[in-house]
């Protein structure tokens, strides 16, 4: 009996209609050049933060964008910058801050989008979306690997929350242990 009862509660909830509702459908564009947008995080106050790159079509000069919106799609502000990011993720700390991590870069924004501090660390090959992330201190933690010709290795970063390097270590690995370099806290 309690099989059955089991069996008609999951049919019964796999044909429970779902009733999604779209709140808008928008396109964004800025004039005079082709824009990709590449991260999203709600706003601490309402709305949207949305970053991407935007690159001027007749100079071919490439510009990070942080745009905010409202509940309803309309856009409040855009603000450029002149890091270069490739494929920009963005995370918010605690207290409404952003950080904007790609390439070789990562930027500490407030709400506002004003930059706190920004940082190009070199020597690293890329930092993705999973391979940075804001630590229970407020600070930093990234983890990217390095490949020069046949040699590779895993590097880790620690920075405080103010983006100085606390730390860094790098570890040997073959090429074919290169994939995935997502990183997360342990307590």
């Amino acid at each position: 009996m309690k099989k059955i009862a089991l069996l008609l509660t999951v049919l019964t909830l796999s044909f429970t209609k779902v009733n999604a509702q779209i709140t808008f459908v928008k396109t964004y564009t800025i004039p005079g050049s082709v824009s990709d947008g590449f991260s999203i995080v709600e706003d601490i106050a309402g709305g949207y933060l949305f970053t991407g790159i935007s690159t001027d079509t007749i100079t071919y000069i490439s510009n990070t964008f942080l745009a905010k919106c409202d509940p309803l799609g309309m856009v409040n502000w855009v603000k450029n910058y002149d890091t270069s990011f490739f494929f920009p993720s963005m995370k918010r700390f605690v207290n409404g801050d952003l950080l904007i991590a790609g390439g070789q870069s990562i930027m500490k924004l407030d709400n506002l989008g004003n930059v706190i501090w920004s940082k190009r660390i070199s020597g690293i090959s890329f930092i993705a979306e999973e391979g940075f992330i804001i630590t229970s201190d407020g600070g930093v933690a990234i983890s990217t690997y390095l490949q020069v010709q046949a040699d590779c290795s895993l590097q880790l970063i620690r920075l405080d929350s103010s983006g100085n390097v606390l730390w860094s270590k790098e570890t040997p690995l073959s090429s074919n242990s290169i994939g995935s370099n997502k990183i997360i806290e342990t307590f």
